[in-house]
Order: C-alpha cells, then structure tokens, then sequence
C-alpha cells in the first residue's frame, strides 16, 4: 500500500473477488471516498486518512478470503464499515472467518454465524447447558439454532461430545424409567 502525499490517495494491489463491485458501491457511498479500480489495482482518493487505511485494510482482506465465503453479505459489511468509522480497522472479518461451520447441507452448504452477534451466540450454544436468545426478529436466532441441532442429530451425538465439552455429573439417565411407576401412591 502507497499512501500519496498531499494527494489524499492510496494505491493497492487487491485480488479480485466475487461482489467486489458491491463492496465498492457501499464503500463510495458510505465513505467520503473515490474507489478506482482496474484489474488487481485500486486506488482510493480523498476522506480521512485512518478510514483509508482501514478500508484498504478490509479491501485486501475481501482479496485473501477463501471465495467460498464471497459475495460478502451487505449486514457483514456493513459492520465492518461501522468498525472502521469508530477506530480505523476492522477485526469483524477475523472473527467472522474464523466462525465455525454450525452445519453443513447436502449439498455442500455451510451454514455460519456472520454478525458478531451472531459468532458470540454460537460460541455460547457450543459452550453452554442453556443459551437463552434475545434479539430483534430476522436476526438469525432460530435459523442458527435449528442448523445447531440439525449438526448434533445428524452426528449422533450429544452436544458435549460433538465440541468437546466436559459431561455434567449426574451419570444417570432423565426422566423416568421405561414402564415405572412415576409419582404414584
């Protein structure tokens, strides 16, 4: 990356990538920015500096990710354009690459959390007993916890043992026995 001095320009080398013309629209339109691009060269002119460098850093980030999890979805992108805003550099999209697959199709689909939101209440089904979910509607919550259990039945297994988690104690089956009396006399 070249930060052009007086010229408020920053010029980078960026693989092309699925939804990279998207990503450039949403990027003009929320930042007081020119993207130019050609080929792997693009160049950013004008706003602060610190936002250029923040979306050069997101751009080459987008150009290194696994096409696989391209087009980026625009929510995810925008939370990585509102991380840039507030300090300079987005992290949403370390985290959202390391985000565990919670199911994958038939057909090859993997189903992940996208938000931060989103990979924080994952990491908490994977790690709890209970996980209560308490968001606006279309957010995710159901969708993510029916991939969840979708991943756990058709593995087998119950949750400790599919992530790795210690058994509570207890060591006894729930419920009541098969064919007993239960709560009577």
């Amino acid at each position: 990356m070249e930060l052009g001095s007086g010229s408020r320009s920053l010029s980078l080398r960026v693989r092309p990538f699925p939804g990279q013309d998207q990503v450039i629209r949403e990027i003009e339109r929320e930042f007081d920015l020119e993207v130019l691009g050609r080929g792997d060269l693009i160049v950013l002119k004008g706003g602060d500096e610190s936002q250029v460098r923040g979306v050069a850093d997101l751009l080459s980030r987008l150009g290194e990710m696994d096409d696989r999890r391209l087009p980026i979805e625009l929510h995810v992108l925008r939370e990585a354009m509102d991380e840039i805003k507030r300090g300079g550099k987005s992290t949403l999209l370390d985290r959202w690459d390391d985000s565990p697959v919670v199911y994958q199709t038939a057909k090859g689909r993997q189903v992940r959390p996208h938000t931060s939101g989103q990979i924080d209440y994952v990491k908490a089904l994977m790690e709890s007993e209970v996980t209560f979910a308490i968001g606006p509607a279309g957010t995710g919550k159901t969708y993510l916890a029916a991939a969840f259990a979708l991943s756990l039945l058709k593995g087998g297994r119950n949750k400790q043992d599919s992530f790795g988690a210690s058994r509570g104690g207890g060591g006894g089956a729930a419920g009541f026995p098969p064919g007993g009396h239960h709560g009577e006399g």
